[in-house]
């Protein structure tokens, strides 16, 4: 499996953070990051066209799911590290709670789609000559979604900034404490 689904029982390993290898041939051990975390929302949904009104669809169902990609995801190899005193393991809990954070901003995110989107009518453009129905409800509920979490995705990459320069991406290990604590709390 490439892709991994949040799950508060199933922590990332340094198993699978599997690019290591290919982004060291790449790039010659010249990132000064000890690690990439490759992660992303994924939107499941269920879309149904309005029969008694033509020209306009309803999604039935639609969550955002955090998902890790292990394949855009690795950790430098220590004996390559700017920083040998702090461990992979430590590494490891810095990338962890990034996937964290985007689990946090899945939920905020499904609470908006529920409030807004589930349910809800919405009109879509269809060019017979070029598509299929199906291809211009599909088009208009990717742009949909979109707009809809556009600006809790902006905030979610503001969060992930703030925790790399806060923690020195998990350099400062006073800071990394707070921020692990902070992110444990918002996951409850």
């Amino acid at each position: 499996m490439n892709e991994i689904k949040w799950n508060k029982d199933r922590p990332l390993t340094l198993d699978d953070f599997q690019n290591w290898e290919d982004y060291r041939k790449r790039n010659n051990n010249n990132s000064i990051h000890m690690a990439i975390t490759g992660h992303r929302w994924r939107f499941p949904w269920k879309l149904e066209p309005i029969k008694d009104k033509p020209g306009y669809f309803q999604f039935k169902e639609v969550e955002a799911v955090s998902t890790f990609v292990k394949e855009e995801s690795w950790i430098k190899d220590q004996k390559y590290s700017m920083f040998p005193e702090i461990t992979q393991e430590e590494i490891l809990r810095h990338e962890q709670n990034h996937f964290h954070i985007r689990e946090i901003y899945a939920r905020k995110v499904n609470v908006l789609l529920k409030s807004k989107i589930i349910g809800k009518e919405f009109p879509y453009r269809h060019n017979k000559a070029i598509e299929s129905t199906n291809d211009a409800i599909f088009k208009s509920a990717g742009k949909i979604l979109e707009e809809t979490f556009k600006d809790l995705e902006k905030e979610m990459i503001k969060m992930e900034n703030d925790y790399d320069n806060e923690t020195s991406y998990g350099i400062n290990r006073v800071k990394q404490e707070e921020w692990n604590k902070k992110i444990e709390d918002l996951l409850k």
